[in-house]
């Protein structure tokens, strides 16, 4: 029994509004990373962190399906050079300043300390 990751939310009730709803369509699912995603909650998307929404292969499409339906996405960041919505929050490539602004953001929230959206693609980085 594999499990697949449709979702990863930074938000506890989000994720529990999924959870009950896939399970009342007969869907087991499987929350995981909760409890550290609530205990730093600004360290969502860093590290591979956020609660991950999980269910059975089998159940993937099925699940996606009314993931789309009843809990639509919210607008991504679009790359301004390429257009693609591959990106991802980033402190650049300095280990060290990455080493500080995580310990930093235990107390301050991580868009205030000035970090920025990096494309996967193209490696354009921006604001959003």
């Amino acid at each position: 029994m594999n499990l697949v990751l449709i979702k990863t939310s930074a938000e506890n009730i989000e994720a529990h509004f999924i959870k009950t709803k896939l399970e009342s369509e007969g869907i087991p699912v499987v929350l995981m990373n909760e409890h550290y995603s609530n205990l730093f909650p600004n360290h969502f998307e860093l590290m591979g962190s956020g609660i991950q929404i999980k269910v059975i292969e089998q159940d993937a499409e099925k699940a996606l399906v009314i993931l789309n339906e009843f809990f639509p996405s919210k607008e991504e960041a679009v790359c301004l050079n390429c257009g693609s919505s591959n990106t991802e929050w980033s402190f650049g490539s300095n280990r060290w300043k990455k080493g500080l602004f995580l310990l930093i953001s235990i107390i301050i929230p991580m868009n205030i300390l000035g970090g920025k959206l990096v494309c996967n693609e193209c490696g354009t980085a921006f604001r959003n």
